[in-house]
């Protein structure tokens, strides 16, 4: 039985998607075995980013906020002026830093660039005891 173009065409598309399909699997099993063996992981989106290495996390996003009108982190109220989305570095689960959006950079920028900057912040305001010392 002879088979049309047409039939060999969508064969031939099936197969690539299958072979996209066991690439894709296989990269995401190495992405994971990789952060689970370095205790390391990053995820963003268009309205937060953030980075676990080991016991320590970063983040800069709108579930972070602050706001000095209402004098608490993570305001209630999303409709108030002043509330500012946060970088917050936690140890072991223990926020040890908050810095709001406008104390980490004089304008605004990406989520990622802003935790970057925040990660800046942090390192250059705590003591990191050198391998050697």
């Amino acid at each position: 039985m002879k088979e049309t173009i047409q039939e060999l065409e969508q064969e031939l598309r099936d197969r690539r998607q299958e072979e996209y399909e066991r690439e894709r699997i296989e990269r995401l099993k190495k992405e994971q075995e990789f952060k689970e063996k370095h205790k390391v992981n990053t995820y963003w989106a268009s309205d937060y980013a953030g980075l676990e290495a080991g016991d320590y996390s970063f983040y800069y996003g709108y579930e972070e906020t602050f706001c000095p009108k209402h004098k608490n982190k993570n305001c209630e109220d999303y409709g108030c002026e002043l509330r500012e989305w946060c970088f917050v570095a936690k140890i072991k689960d223990k926020e040890v830093m908050r810095i709001p959006s406008s104390k980490l950079w004089f304008e605004y920028k990406e989520p990622m660039e802003m935790l970057l900057l925040g990660i800046g912040h942090y390192f250059s305001q705590t003591t990191c005891i050198k391998q050697g010392d």
